[in-house]
């Protein structure tokens, strides 16, 4: 059962499909625009996104303009594993659901099992579906990743009080050749609209510089942007920044407190 349909997007699956289309469309011009202006991208594999979790309204604009990517890239992705910090309950380690499937509006995505059971003996691992049952960081991935990739296993990870170089080891268990790894996160959150401008900006300077760690005041998934950081350098892959946004930036947005938006694509 989807815990925000109806609130972080449409639960209509005639209006969702519409509602994420009319993004990818959107991204996909701009995308063309910024090639036709900066020169067209190198024919690289892609291998991961950084992308926000909130309201479409809000946060779209922002994942689209990653998962317009995906979709040029789907004929290389089997998998997919979507990390991302838990609102709610309290644990350490990372859950993983017991769950067999994960669904929206536009229908199920099967679990990867395989997966799931070689992690099994791994310590800071949890295996609970409450943990995921009303976590809006994972699922709002969920529409993107149907109308943009064909068959594909989902491997969905909330991240609790979490030994970093744990998580770190646990990505890198996971993240093979034909698995897109998509890290969840917002930036700042409800400062006035000037000063997320600059803090934002200076916390995607710090992330492209690879000047790490980055602290949950900075992004909610702060987690998961430095295991693939350390993950990125590591293999020697190349950070790129796709677009940098906050909800006081689109026409309803108000801007006394906002939230920061930042997409983000990895390269091989």
């Amino acid at each position: 059962m989807s815990a925000v349909a109806g609130r972080f997007y449409s639960a209509d699956v005639a209006q969702l499909r519409h509602q994420v289309q009319r993004l990818l469309f959107a991204a996909k011009q701009r995308d063309a625009a910024v090639q036709v202006r900066d020169g067209q991208r190198s024919p690289a594999k892609l291998r991961a996104i950084v992308v926000p979790h909130a309201a479409y309204a809000f946060s779209g604009e922002v994942a689209a303009q990653a998962y317009q990517l995906v979709a040029s890239h789907a004929s290389d992705i089997k998998r997919v594993v979507v990390i991302g910090p838990s609102h709610r309950p309290t644990f350490i380690g990372c859950a993983l659901p017991q769950a067999r499937h994960f669904n929206s509006p536009l229908g199920d995505i099967p679990i990867d099992q395989a997966a799931k059971e070689s992690l099994n003996p791994l310590r800071e691992l949890v295996f609970s579906d409450e943990a995921h049952r009303e976590e809006h960081s994972l699922e709002v991935q969920l529409p993107f990743l149907q109308l943009t990739l064909n068959e594909f296993t989902l491997l969905p990870m909330l991240i609790g009080r979490a030994d970093p170089a744990k998580v770190i080891t646990l990505l890198e268990s996971v993240w093979q050749d034909d698995t897109l790894l998509v890290v969840s996160s917002d930036l700042s959150h409800y400062l006035n609209y000037d000063d997320a401008v600059k803090t934002d900006l200076a916390t995607c300077r710090q992330i492209e510089s690879m000047a790490l760690p980055l602290t949950t005041q900075q992004a909610c998934g702060a987690e998961g942007i430095n295991a693939l950081v350390a993950l990125t350098q590591r293999r020697d892959y190349t950070l790129e920044r796709i677009l940098l946004r906050n909800s006081g930036d689109v026409p309803t947005g108000h801007h006394e407190r906002v939230v920061g938006y930042a997409s983000y694509a990895v390269w091989q």
